[in-house]
């Protein structure tokens, strides 16, 4: 078989890093300005249309117990089997309304930026009840996300996603030549990525929330 891509990857044929020679005006002054343009209208109908869509999985997801527990589908599926299939319908469901949910939460999150509607005290309501419904305090948020988006990068201003340091990792310093395998230290391997999101999900956002 071939080598794979794997194989042939290395570190020192990526392109060196040059920064965009285009300013932040440039920019912005490339982008039509039909999409600068705030329209309250089409974001409500759009914020409607995700309401609508979490009742409708809701709704849906009100039958499966009686479904999968009624006797004809437990003599169908064994009761083993009706029972691992009600818990699958449940993943199902939870993923897709986690999507939804997700769309809500995001709108909420153009409001924090003002981004949604021309009107503050707009962007302010509906920020206000989108995020207290799925649990995050809508102002509070607000300032230290502004805070976030002010200091992005930052190592010693952001609030949020910090890099850690040679010292927060254990990782001496080079010296004499000596060289680093920086990749077998940062290296995103799959156990310590899903260590990393659970920590991120179930710990470390509901902190940052209080």
């Amino acid at each position: 078989m071939g080598a794979s891509l794997t194989d042939n990857y290395s570190e020192d044929a990526l392109p060196a890093y040059t920064p965009m020679p285009w300013s932040l005006k440039e920019i912005r002054a490339a982008i039509p300005a039909k999409y600068f343009v705030r329209d309250t209208r089409k974001g409500l109908l759009y914020f409607a249309r995700d309401v609508l869509m979490a009742a409708v999985a809701w709704s849906l997801a009100t039958t499966i117990d009686p479904y999968f527990k009624q006797s004809t589908t437990r003599e169908l599926l064994t009761p083993v089997g009706a029972e691992v299939a009600r818990w699958a319908a449940w993943g199902v469901y939870w993923w897709f309304q986690g999507l939804i949910f997700t769309g809500i939460w995001v709108i909420g999150h153009e409001c924090g930026h003002g981004a949604f509607s021309d009107h503050k005290i707009v962007n302010d309501i509906l920020g206000f009840i989108t995020h207290t419904f799925l649990w995050t305090p809508y102002f509070s948020w607000k300032i230290s996300h502004h805070r976030h988006h002010s200091n992005h990068a930052s190592m010693e201003r952001d609030e949020v996603y910090v890099p850690k340091t040679r010292e927060d990792l254990g990782i001496p310093d080079e010296a004499h030549g000596n060289t680093i395998d920086y990749d077998e230290y940062l290296g995103d391997t799959p156990l310590y990525t899903l260590f990393m999101l659970m920590r991120q999900q179930v710990l470390a956002f509901p902190a940052y929330l209080r």
